[in-house]
């Protein structure tokens, strides 16, 4: 969106992992140990092609008679972050072929250099850029929270979307709100305490969360593996720590050999997180 915090190798809804983010880059989901688990959105499987910020995410929007009202909500979203005259893509550097990966990082290095040269006013015109590239993907879990307001999934689709494009505050309303109406909906619980541990640094709430999502799914090694390592290095209790990675070798001895769990084994912090891949 990539255990709450630090990590590699998938992210628990498909959106993100597979690669270490960049140096300073924010986090963006949660840490998995392993490849295998396949917590994902139905529009965005992993391993699927990567998408093109040409078209970007183009299967989302709908077809039929649906599409028109879409078109006209991504038209608004559009108008509303203003109308520049500038290409987007020329603000932000990014040809017909940029991955969502690459859209990311053209944003980080754009406001990098809109700041130095222009201030505000230049961070702000490149953050527009940026909405209005992806007004057309964002349009479809607008279109569905409007239809749905009090579905948690649909809450939950849209908080994972916003912690993918880095919009964290909104990310961290829309997860906050889909727990009021599910309490146990495991993968906002998961993305939350990802949010609460690595953007805020509220270690011991990211901590509660990880341990309420275990009592809804006792095995989830990732959750166990995300919570050892918030324990550990960062409220002072190794022998809990510990404890949750000799469960975690319990459930699934091949572990074992797990880069993660061999790092953690051998004292190393663990990694930072990983950035989002192409939904």
């Amino acid at each position: 969106l990539a255990g709450c915090s630090r990590g590699l190798l998938t992210h628990s809804t498909g959106w993100n992992g597979g690669t270490m983010r960049a140096a300073g880059a924010p986090c963006a989901a949660w840490v998995s140990i392993r490849r295998d688990r396949s917590r994902t959105l139905p529009v965005a499987r992993q391993g699927s092609p990567a998408s093109r910020v040409c078209g970007l995410w183009s299967s989302w929007i709908p077809k039929g008679p649906s599409r028109s009202r879409h078109a006209a909500v991504a038209q608004a979203a559009t108008d509303a972050v203003g109308g520049d005259d500038e290409d987007p893509r020329k603000v932000l550097r990014v040809g017909p072929g940029t991955t969502f990966r690459g859209l990311l990082a053209a944003r980080r290095e754009a406001k990098a250099k809109a700041k130095d040269e222009e201030g505000p006013e230049g961070e702000a015109k490149v953050e527009r850029a940026f909405r209005r590239i992806i007004a057309g993907a964002e349009d479809k879990f607008k279109v569905e929270l409007e239809e749905q307001p009090n579905d948690a999934q649909a809450l939950y689709n849209y908080g994972n979307f916003c912690q993918s494009i880095e919009d964290f505050a909104m990310a961290e309303s829309l997860y906050q709100r889909c727990l009021a109406f599910d309490p146990e909906h495991f993968d906002a619980l998961n993305n939350l305490a990802t949010l609460e541990s690595e953007v805020k640094q509220n270690y011991s709430y990211a901590a509660e969360l990880l341990e309420k999502s275990l009592e809804i799914d006792p095995d989830s090694v990732d959750a166990m593996f995300n919570l050892a390592c918030i324990k550990r290095d960062f409220l002072d209790d190794v022998e809990a720590g510990n404890a949750l990675v000799q469960r975690i070798l319990q459930i699934e001895p091949r572990m074992s050999g797990n880069p993660l769990i061999e790092g953690y084994l051998a004292g190393k912090a663990a990694p930072p997180a990983a950035e989002p891949v192409d939904p």
